[in-house]
């Protein structure tokens, strides 16, 4: 299932560095509140390097990381117990 994290706030504090604090997390079928972030690694160019989140929600936490580098992105929901239910 696709999701998306989403924020008002972001910082950019070096040109190769962005970070999305996030307050919501999107699927589909729901909106959900959520604290976290977003950490984005980037070359002057704009290519992307790495983007690797982390959210927690009522439901537990869940993450997503992803390395330009062919390899697929890992995406994990931690329940609140901790267990993995990807």
């Amino acid at each position: 299932m696709p999701i998306g994290f989403s924020s008002e706030k972001d910082t950019q504090s070096r040109l190769t560095s962005y970070i999305l604090a996030i307050d919501r997390l999107n699927t589909p079928k729901a909106r959900f509140a959520a604290q976290g972030y977003c950490a984005t690694d980037v070359s002057a160019g704009r290519q992307v390097h790495s983007v690797k989140c982390s959210a927690a929600t009522e439901f537990g936490r869940v993450e997503m990381d992803f390395r330009g580098n062919g390899t697929p992105v890992e995406l994990t929901h931690l329940g609140k117990s901790g267990e993995s239910r990807n």
